[in-house]
């Protein structure tokens, strides 16, 4: 899985770098850190890509991705977000597998090699 979302950060680096900045700088306070700019995705820690993947792309791809790929991408965040909250997680746990799954099937179709 860690691939993929790699592959995706990389892919979002070539459509809109400069969204993602802009957006980084209007994190809240609540945050404990800013996580770096999208391009430095390969320095990046757990909690920056977690923060990115769960709290920011959501927002940035909503305007960067067409329709149909920020339709498919929702489920990545969802499927993760389900799997890091222990409520949700007991209910969610199959479906969760199935949007991983899903998510990765279709991959390479939505956003490519």
């Amino acid at each position: 899985m860690a691939y993929y979302i790699k592959r995706l950060f990389l892919f979002m680096i070539d459509m809109q770098p400069s969204m993602c900045c802009r957006h980084l700088s209007k994190m809240p306070r609540e945050f404990q850190s800013r996580c770096r700019a999208i391009q430095e995705c390969n320095s990046w820690k757990g909690t920056e890509a977690r923060q990115f993947l769960l709290y920011l792309s959501p927002v940035i791809l909503k305007d960067t991705l067409n329709k149909k790929m920020y339709e498919r991408f929702k489920m990545l965040p969802t499927t993760i977000r389900c799997l890091c909250c222990k409520e949700f997680l007991a209910i969610y746990t199959d479906h969760a597998t199935s949007w991983l799954e899903q998510f990765v099937n279709n991959y390479v179709k939505y956003y490519g090699n």
